[in-house]
């Protein structure tokens, strides 16, 4: 008969219980606003990546999210759960859809376009508003893709990133 010493089944039984599919990665609540010169700033994507330490380089997933119109934002981890790693991150924020060269391809576009013909006053107009959206974007300074921020067990709720364009 197979005899098992009692403080080794505890002990199996407890390693057991800790071998679920949950997030073995502690998270917090993360939310917030970004503004740009003071106002809301909307298509940025606020990531939180959690940053190695001296015990252990494997520190969790990163979270992220897209501000809305109101520059608000709610962080979701990279599998879909609300907030980040609790700990030290490396945040970046940086605008979703910028492209440098979106303005100047615009503005050689509205200048071909006036020499086209009597149809040219509806594609003038419609490439003069994508250049206003496009100026609208400007690029979030590269010291904005590096900030250094701690998630404690009770998150970042309600923190703002207060950003200047220049």
């Amino acid at each position: 008969m197979l005899r098992i010493s009692l403080p080794l089944l505890a002990l199996v039984s407890v390693s057991l219980v800790g071998c679920g599919a949950g997030d073995p990665f502690a998270l917090a609540p993360v939310s917030g606003t970004v503004t740009i010169d003071g106002l809301p700033a909307a298509n940025v994507v606020v990531t939180f990546t959690p940053a190695a330490n001296d015990s252990t380089a494997i520190v969790g997933p990163f979270s992220s999210a897209v501000t809305d119109d109101q520059g608000k934002f709610t962080l979701k981890s990279k599998q879909g759960s609300l907030g980040a790693v609790v700990g030290q991150h490396s945040v970046s924020c940086q605008h979703r859809n910028y492209n440098p060269e979106a303005e100047s391809n615009l503005r050689s576009q509205i200048q071909s376009a006036r020499g086209s013909g009597k149809d040219a006053n509806k594609r003038i107009s419609e490439l003069k508003k994508a250049l206003e959206e496009a100026k609208t974007q400007k690029m979030i300074p590269e010291r904005y893709s590096k900030i250094s921020l701690t998630v404690g067990e009770n998150g970042l709720v309600d923190h703002t990133f207060e950003l200047t364009s220049e």
